[in-house]
């Protein structure tokens, strides 16, 4: 009996001896697993600081660098005007005209990467003032008007009468998204009309969800570009690009600006036939 009691204490002493080891063996693996795993949380934290001041950089440089080139860009584009003011000859006519749409093109371009890298960093902020949305909407096509009989095509405002006169938002922005949307479309029409749509699509209380649509009879955009038509740089296609020149931020930069005000931005398109957008 005391053989047998000796043989089972020599067991469980030699059982315990094994579990205390692989105790001590489990503990060591999780400790380095720790370790490990520390390393790694401060690896990717520094990582995600650099990539945050990178980003920051490259804002800060963007938004510089547009600020130091469009002020002189604004005094070509003013003083073209002003010296075709001045009766020139025709030849001379045709060289300030060609100044002049250079120094406007590098304008919009200067522009749009202004305000991305505004939204980028964060720096927008949205108004809510009371304005008139027909002004905006009746503003902007007066103001296409001229480029689009330059193109011989029609432009057109399709007002919806039960829309207020007045309403609270930001009228800065809906005249940058709108002025976004049909100058596109008369970009990329070449003939047909671009119209603007509106529409009330409904009244709760003090709320009024109203509807405006780009519609053109343009160039169109093909089916595999639709779903990135709001990223970042890109446009119909690299031939689209090559011909009509941009940077391709213009509806990123539209969809940003709708998303900040808990709107939505669509698109339904078909290459060769035309694009209508909606906001």
């Amino acid at each position: 009996l005391l053989a047998a009691q000796a043989a089972i204490s020599l067991d469980n002493a030699l059982v315990y001896d094994n579990l205390g080891r692989l105790v001590d063996d489990r503990t060591r693996e999780l400790w380095d697993i720790n370790a490990e795993l520390e390393a790694r949380n401060r690896a990717l934290e520094s990582a995600r600081e650099a990539a945050e001041a990178a980003n920051l950089a490259k804002s800060q440089f963007l938004s510089t660098m547009s600020h130091e080139i469009r002020t002189p860009l604004n005094v070509v584009v003013n003083m073209a005007r002003l010296l075709m003011d001045e009766s020139p000859r025709n030849d001379q006519l045709e060289y300030m005209k060609s100044l002049q749409f250079s120094a406007n093109h590098l304008l919009v371009i200067i522009n749009d990467i202004l305000d991305f890298a505004k939204i980028e960093a964060g720096k927008i902020k949205l108004e809510e003032i009371s304005f008139s949305p027909r002004e905006v909407a009746e503003g902007i096509t007066k103001a296409f008007q001229f480029r689009a009989k330059e193109k011989n095509i029609s432009l057109r405002l399709d007002w919806d009468s039960s829309i207020p006169e007045h309403v609270l938002g930001d009228e800065v922005r809906l005249t940058q998204i709108l002025n976004n949307l049909v100058g596109n479309a008369i970009k990329f029409t070449e003939k047909g009309f671009v119209s603007v749509h509106t529409e009330l699509l409904s009244k709760q209380q003090d709320k009024y969800k109203i509807k405006f649509e780009v519609r053109d009879t343009g160039i169109g955009i093909p089916a595999d570009r639709i779903k990135s038509i709001f990223q970042d740089y890109t446009q119909g296609g690299d031939d689209t690009t090559r011909k009509f020149g941009g940077t391709g931020l213009g509806l990123t930069i539209c969809k940003r600006l709708v998303d900040m005000q808990n709107g939505e931005l669509s698109v339904r398109s078909k290459e060769g036939w035309g694009s209508n957008f909606s906001i």
